[in-house]
């Protein structure tokens, strides 16, 4: 259901055109999937003008982004390295805040 929800964005609001960073928050934790790559392929990405120019050949080639790549970039490129800090920060964030509030199932009230 989320693929249709970010399809839905490309097409209304030209998302993968202005928001790379945005849209590659979204799929890199999908980098092994065939969603993955098509989201990558829709991605204005040019070679050596975007700080993703890395993965062009993966984009051009249809291919998924390994684990081993993904650690190969966080060993020559520090931006990167923050940029998946910053990703994991941001969901251990979120999921704090989400496990703090109740849910109607853990609730302790029952109607009776």
């Amino acid at each position: 259901a989320a693929h249709k929800c970010l399809e839905w964005l490309i097409r209304a609001f030209r998302i993968n055109s202005f928001n790379v960073d945005a849209v590659m928050e979204c799929i890199l934790p999908y980098h092994q999937t065939k969603l993955f790559v098509r989201m990558l392929q829709l991605l204005p990405i040019k070679a050596g003008s975007s700080p993703w120019h890395w993965l062009c050949p993966l984009q051009k080639a249809g291919s998924p982004l390994s684990r081993q790549a993904i650690v190969q970039r966080c060993l020559s490129d520090l931006s990167f390295l923050r940029f998946l800090g910053q990703i994991m920060a941001s969901a251990v964030r979120e999921h704090k805040s989400s496990s703090l509030s109740p849910s109607p199932s853990s609730s302790s009230h029952s109607l009776r």
